[in-house]
């Protein structure tokens, strides 16, 4: 069953699992938990990952896990019959206008002689698909099982706070998409 993206499911992963957000009084405190660049993160630390907000927004219950408490990474599996449509976006980062910011996101394909990954990565104000309006990464396909550091700039047209989406868009039939780190810093 196909929910349009601003009905999908959200959920923060977490000591919690399957946590949902259910009052504007989360979404504050979540705020009011902002980082600034540098920003860097190889999702080891689960209480710092409950942060992160994760949509489900084809609704196959399957989106991003932390995949180990020893080694970090989020992952996200497939679906045999189902295009992957998958997001994690970033805990809240202040920007400020005009100045440029460089994203770097490690990722790669689980299990790539079997099946090749695509992912794209977005940016807006709003921790919604909605608000994803900006790309940084276009779609790209990952093919090699090996981390491959991606880069992007940001530069906002005015200071506030700004999420990054790792949007997983494989074909139905993926094993597992890899994001293993992200980082925000000045150029």
């Amino acid at each position: 069953r196909e929910r349009p993206p601003e009905q999908a499911p959200v959920r923060r992963p977490g000591p919690l699992p399957g946590q949902f957000l259910q009052s504007r009084q989360d979404d504050r405190r979540r705020l009011r938990q902002h980082r600034r660049p540098p920003f860097s993160d190889n999702f080891d630390n689960k209480a710092f990952n409950a942060h992160y907000t994760v949509i489900d927004a084809n609704g196959d219950g399957k989106s991003w896990i932390q995949r180990s408490s020893t080694t970090g990474g989020f992952g996200c599996s497939g679906m045999a019959d189902m295009a992957m449509d998958d997001w994690f976006l970033t805990p809240p980062v202040r920007l400020r206008a005009g100045h440029i910011y460089r994203l770097r996101v490690v990722a790669g394909a689980g299990y790539a002689s079997k099946s090749p990954e695509r992912f794209e990565v977005k940016w807006g104000k709003e921790p919604t698909v909605a608000a994803m309006t900006s790309t940084l990464i276009p779609a790209t396909d990952l093919t090699v099982s090996e981390d491959r550091t991606y880069t992007a700039w940001m530069r906002p047209d005015a200071d506030g706070l700004y999420h990054v989406g790792v949007h997983g868009i494989s074909d139905p039939g993926s094993f597992r998409l890899d994001v293993n780190d992200i980082a925000i810093d000045g150029a």
